[in-house]
C-alpha cells in the first residue's frame, strides 16, 4: 500500500485528477471485457466443466469464486482437504446450466 502512496506523492492536483480518470477508464474497460467474457459462456462449456472428474486447482478456485458470487458463502473458508468434497457441490450446482449461467 505504501508503494501506491509513494507513486502518487509527487503528483500535483491536476496530475492526480488525470491519473484517477485514467484508472477509472481502465477499470470500466476491464469491466466491459469481463461482461463480454461472461456472456460468451455457453451451456456446452458448463457441461464440459461438469464432466471433469479431477479438475485443476485453477478450475476449482474459479468455480469456488463463482459459487460464492452466486450466494454460496459456505465455501469461503474451506481448508485444502475439504476442497475435494467441494467438486461434488460444484457439479451439483451445474446440473441446471440455465440457473448457473
Amino acid at each position: 500500500m505504501e508503494d501506491v502512496k509513494d507513486e502518487f506523492a509527487d503528483l500535483d492536483e491536476l496530475q492526480l485528477e488525470k491519473k484517477k480518470t485514467e484508472m477509472s477508464e481502465n477499470g470500466l474497460k476491464n469491466l466491459e471485457e469481463a461482461k463480454e467474457a461472461i456472456n460468451s459462456v455457453k451451456k456446452s462449456h458448463i457441461s464440459e466443466l461438469k464432466a471433469l472428474s479431477s479438475p485443476t486447482e485453477l478450475v476449482r478456485r474459479t468455480l469456488r469464486g463463482v459459487l460464492y458470487i452466486l450466494g454460496d458463502h459456505s465455501l469461503k473458508n474451506l481448508k485444502q482437504k475439504e476442497l475435494d468434497g467441494f467438486w461434488k457441490k460444484a457439479t451439483a450446482a451445474m446440473n441446471n446450466p440455465d440457473a448457473f449461467l
